[in-house]
């Protein structure tokens, strides 16, 4: 689950879309998808991932999402970049809101500390989680699977 919009450009040029994305710090992960997250502060947990992609009318369009844990700043930098593609390239945008209507960011601000705290207890989390699929998956040999099970509160 997540966040979505997608702006649908003026433009037919890819290289002016992918050189704007690199302009606003988007790291290119291949020819079409980019990635922005800024570790400063712990402002940020989920980033904001832009696909490039040409539409049937030959035009750009550029799909966003931030993950449905996102922070104020993953918000903020959702919209920004919705809002700067289309003062760039024109055209218009369609969010999970409807079209050409922002995502606000309801869920609390987390920065500095507490935003460290919280990516911090997010990674455990979600490491334990792999912990349980691990042990789902193989077959118990001898006590230590059982002793594994019985810490992580599964029998």
């Amino acid at each position: 689950m997540g966040h979505d919009s997608t702006n649908f450009l003026e433009t037919k040029s890819k290289a002016d879309v992918v050189e704007f994305l690199e302009i606003l710090r988007y790291e290119k992960l291949n020819s079409y998808i980019f990635f922005y997250y800024n570790e400063k502060d712990f402002e940020y947990v989920t980033g904001v991932t832009a696909t490039i992609r040409i539409g049937e009318d030959g035009k750009v369009q550029v799909d966003l999402r931030t993950n449905v844990i996102r922070s104020k700043a993953d918000a903020d930098l959702h919209n920004t970049t919705i809002k700067q593609l289309r003062k760039r390239f024109g055209g218009y945008f369609h969010s999970d809101n409807g079209v050409n209507r922002y995502m606000p960011h309801f869920g609390p601000e987390r920065i500095k500390a507490e935003g460290g705290c919280y990516l911090a207890y997010l990674n455990f989390k979600n490491n334990i989680v792999s912990v349980y699929i691990y042990l789902d998956h193989v077959e118990p040999r001898g006590n230590n699977v059982y002793s594994a099970r019985l810490i992580l509160g599964r029998s």
